[in-house]
């Protein structure tokens, strides 16, 4: 009876090896990954923009909204929310997950937002305990004037409330990965944190936040 040959003697060694060391990797990127989208980011305390310090009078009021309408567009929001804002699913697969936004008019999700949960979600990428919000692009947001902040929540509150319940966003491996990588960044949160911290380090102060406009202060 002839021999088996080496090389069919090691393919079964060499495959479950190579099989445990692809579920290890695979181990280390989803601890890796979770650790970052529960890693809370710690924002320091500061006042949020609010509606009445930009928009005291109803028609002021009024052209807030009207420059929160102009700042979304701008903003390309509704590419990620919907023209209505009330959420949508942007992809569902297998590798990738679920990409899908929250209803932010008041029919989900906007109806709970306070002015701080609004400039935290923008300018920080944060939940108001700190949790960072997954995909949400923050970084090219966290320069926002305080006054396109208050208009865009403006905006959203003055929209008409949606129904629509978009499911939850869930993270696929092949994300988890690319995050992991450095290629895709699940929680934009704490690079914002980061740069600022590096911003104080240079003797830039590292503000939180910019700073809320003196009243009388011009308009645009």
């Amino acid at each position: 009876m002839p021999r088996p040959r080496p090389s069919r003697r090691l393919a079964a060694p060499l495959t479950g090896a190579l099989l445990a060391l692809l579920a290890g990797g695979s181990a280390v990127v989803h601890v890796q990954s979770e650790r970052d989208l529960h890693r809370r980011v710690l924002v320091p305390a500061h006042d949020a923009p609010a509606a009445a310090t930009f928009a005291p009078t109803p028609a002021a009021h009024a052209a807030l909204v009207e420059r929160g309408a102009r700042v979304v567009a701008e903003r390309g929001c509704a590419g990620c929310h919907g023209a209505d804002l009330g959420g949508q699913v942007l992809a569902d697969d297998a590798l990738m997950g679920r990409l899908a936004t929250p209803n932010l008019t008041a029919g989900g999700r906007g109806a709970a937002l306070t002015d701080r949960a609004w400039e935290l979600a923008l300018r920080h990428g944060v939940q108001g305990d700190g949790t960072p919000l997954r995909v949400m692009p923050s970084g090219e947001y966290a320069a926002m004037g305080d006054e396109e902040v208050a208009a865009v929540a403006a905006y959203a509150r003055s929209l008409p409330a949606v129904a629509t319940r978009p499911p939850a966003l869930r993270v696929g491996p092949l994300a988890r990965l690319l995050h992991v990588a450095g290629r895709f960044d699940l929680t934009p949160a704490h690079a914002i944190a980061r740069r600022q911290a590096e911003s104080a380090g240079a003797g830039g102060g590292g503000a939180a936040h910019v700073a809320l406009a003196p009243a009388g202060a011009s308009r645009r």
